[in-house]
């Protein structure tokens, strides 16, 4: 007993005469390391060694946004709000001092925006020239698609942009598609298991017509990401020229013209009555028996 307490006092004795106020404390922390060290191998006294403290937790990450089926969702996660899937489209109707140079301008301004120009119906006249140009465009361009074609116009007769929210609708498709999958897969493995031929086809029935209703969904869900993805402008525009003065016919041009145009009336009329020659003389025989009748009752 004397002799663990002999060395205690001696380690004691010596961390006293190495400290220092000067030290910092990993000084004082290398002191006590050494004298634990120094100590005897031989004792029996156990010494836990002073804990240093532990560096704080680092914060979250936050988990990166998904944007297939989860729309906006993080990987695992439900509870927040999806992104809003909105489809935007314009109807412009304008006017400009040159067709062909306008028309030149629109395609660089497409090209420019990244937009493209689907559809064209040009039509011409000797007063007008007009074409209907269907572009479909990215929707953050579109308010500097319709600020361009504002400053390109002489006129602009009409304007409208019309927004649809169909985030309802798309996630309506989403749900109904991850279901028919499932079921879909469910199916597959009962086809597996099967054993009766009418129960495989039974089952073939069912995969075949989950299989309709997948594509279906699949189909209407490409098309409302593509019409969120690319919005449409439908663009009315027209170039219009002086009108020709239509010369008016003197008076004597316009006596001429009407006896022309009584002639060929009355031969009109003249092969009318030929073509209805049978009807004409039914109603003159009509009439003569009539007539007669009538003059013999006076007689009597």
């Amino acid at each position: 007993m004397s002799k663990y307490l002999a060395v205690l006092l001696t380690a004691v004795f010596t961390i006293a005469c190495q400290y220092s106020p000067e030290k910092s404390a990993s000084g004082s922390v290398e002191s006590l390391e050494e004298s634990w060290a120094d100590m005897s191998p031989e004792s029996d006294i156990e010494v836990e060694p002073p804990r240093t403290a532990e560096p704080p937790p680092p914060p979250p990450v936050p988990f990166p946004y998904t944007d297939e089926f989860g729309e906006g969702q993080p990987a695992g996660r439900t509870d927040l709000p999806p992104a809003r899937k909105i489809i935007r489209n314009a109807n412009v109707s304008i006017s400009v001092t040159s067709y062909e140079k306008s028309s030149a301008a629109l395609r660089q301004l497409a090209q420019r925006l990244g937009a493209d120009i689907s559809n064209e119906a040009e039509e011409r006249s000797s007063w007008r020239i007009a074409n209907h140009f269907v572009i479909r465009i990215a929707p953050d361009k579109l308010d500097e698609l319709l600020a361009e074609l504002e400053k390109m116009a002489l006129h602009v007769d009409s304007k409208s942009v019309d927004s649809r929210d169909v985030t309802r609708e798309y996630l309506d498709i989403e749900t109904r598609l991850s279901v028919k999958r499932s079921t879909l897969e469910r199916y597959r493995e009962i086809l597996r298991s099967a054993k009766t031929v009418t129960d495989i086809l039974a089952v073939e029935e069912q995969i075949r017509v989950l299989i309709e209703d997948i594509e279906s969904a699949e189909t209407q869900l490409r098309g409302l990401r593509d019409e969120v993805q690319r919005s449409t402008v439908y663009l009315n525009m027209y170039q219009e020229f002086a009108r020709p003065d239509v010369a008016r016919p003197s008076f004597w041009n316009r006596i001429g013209n009407g006896f022309t145009e009584g002639w060929h009336t009355f031969l009109d009329i003249v092969v009318g009555l030929v073509y209805v020659w049978p009807i004409a003389l039914l109603l003159g025989l009509g009439v003569w028996w009539l007539l007669r009748k009538i003059r013999r009752r006076r007689a009597a």
